[in-house]
């Protein structure tokens, strides 16, 4: 982590507690961080030495903290408060995608950010939120084809099943 330069660079991967390597090249890609993040970080950094060169490391284990147990002891505590369901890691991510697909950013900028190796993989994070995008887009073009005087193609009963 580079405070001064604003960046982040992952640099290792923990499955169930197993320290590896990335999964891929795109997952060590620099990541910028917001200012206002960094001060977070930097703060944290004096508050809190880090363990074994993990920021955020266990004092008993000297290893990072497990993931599941930190969903279940806080992740799902937090969601419990606010009324949502038991929440998974993932659902960040998803949301993450979500945000910068409904903020316009090209799919290039979207995989950078997610660090995903493909746009493939990138675009499958963000097949459920789609609709919030495409519905919205959907309607401008039909109202704009009726504004136009398009009329809709007068279908027979046998063409119906062509239509999904």
């Amino acid at each position: 982590m580079d405070l001064e330069a604003g960046s982040l660079q992952v640099r290792r991967s923990v499955v169930n507690g197993h320290v590896e390597d990335t999964k891929t090249e795109a997952s060590e890609d620099e990541l910028p961080l917001h200012p206002e993040l960094a001060e977070v970080l930097r703060e944290w950094r004096e508050a809190e030495k880090p363990v074994n060169g993990w920021l955020f490391g266990n004092l008993d284990t000297g290893k990072p903290y497990h993931a599941d147990t930190m969903r279940q002891r806080h992740l799902n505590r937090a969601a419990a408060t606010i009324g949502l369901p038991k929440l998974g890691w993932h659902a960040f991510r998803h949301t993450y995608r979500a945000k910068l697909a409904e903020l316009g950013l090209p799919l290039e900028v979207q995989q950078k950010l997610m660090r995903h190796a493909s746009i493939d993989m990138t675009m499958k994070y963000g097949q459920n939120a789609m609709l919030n995008s495409t519905r919205p887009a959907n309607a401008r073009l039909v109202e704009e084809l009726l504004a136009a005087g398009v009329d809709a193609p007068q279908l027979r009963p046998q063409d119906s099943h062509e239509i999904t």
